[in-house]
């Protein structure tokens, strides 16, 4: 080895190095930054909520961001002069980081517990394809906008969509095991399974009536579930009659 070559190596080294340390400096600042900003913020708030409140009623449970939304606003209006907008944005900066509901505490509360109680569990169980799923928790949003907002949504779709979470569902299947789900979701809740899978008719025939029940209720089936309830039954002999 030669030694310009040996010289390149060096520099190259001492390069690395020194990126190297201005990437972990500029970690250590914002970490340090962070904390300070959430210690001054915690400290705010603190100071701010135990004018009226006891801090153990303030922060005895986890909300979702509209409602702190909702609630720092009420006290805000009750005394501007105590509780000013950048005692607020720091309030509300605090309960986000430490005392807001997480994707998985939102799926638990507004998901889990609603499809128990209308005995439609179930529903939680099928395998659907992310792009299913978010369509799903986006009409279930437009339906209950009181009770799930949007940023509430979005947590829930980054919760739902991570394959750590969903694993034990099985939704890595085959998708002729997808679309057929999706059939049976959306046809079976005005239909019942037996009438569904007796039916036997031509393919324009089928092309009709489908886009007709779309028609209906474009919100319970959108474009992607009219896609693949055509493609379970277009590729299924079962369903299809042949013309005369």
């Amino acid at each position: 080895m030669n030694s310009v070559h040996l010289k390149r190596i060096i520099t190259s080294i001492v390069r690395c190095g020194i990126i190297l340390f201005i990437i972990l400096l500029n970690c250590l600042l914002y970490n340090s930054a962070a904390a300070a900003m959430d210690g001054s913020d915690k400290k705010i708030a603190e100071e701010k909520c135990s004018k009226c409140h006891g801090l153990e009623r303030v922060f005895s449970f986890k909300r979702t961001l509209r409602e702190w939304a909702v609630i720092i606003q009420r006290m805000q209006e009750k005394d501007p002069a105590w509780l000013k907008d950048k005692d607020a944005v720091s309030c509300g900066d605090f309960v986000k980081l430490n005392y807001s509901k997480t994707g998985k505490d939102l799926f638990e509360s507004s998901c889990v517990n609603c499809h128990v109680a209308a005995n439609k569990k179930h529903l939680l169980y099928q395998r659907k394809t992310r792009q299913s799923w978010e369509s799903a928790i986006e009409r279930m949003r437009r339906k209950y906008v009181l009770v799930i907002g949007i940023a509430d949504s979005k947590l829930i779709k980054e919760f739902w969509s991570d394959p750590k979470n969903n694993k034990d569902l099985k939704l890595n299947v085959e998708e002729s095991d997808i679309i057929k789900d999706v059939f049976e979701d959306k046809c079976g809740r005005c239909h019942t399974y037996n009438f569904m899978y007796g039916q036997k008719r031509t393919i324009r025939d089928w092309t009709e009536i489908l886009n007709r029940m779309q028609g209906k209720s474009p919100v319970w089936i959108d474009s992607q579930d009219l896609k693949q309830i055509k493609e379970h039954i277009f590729s299924n002999n079962e369903f299809l009659l042949e013309k005369n």
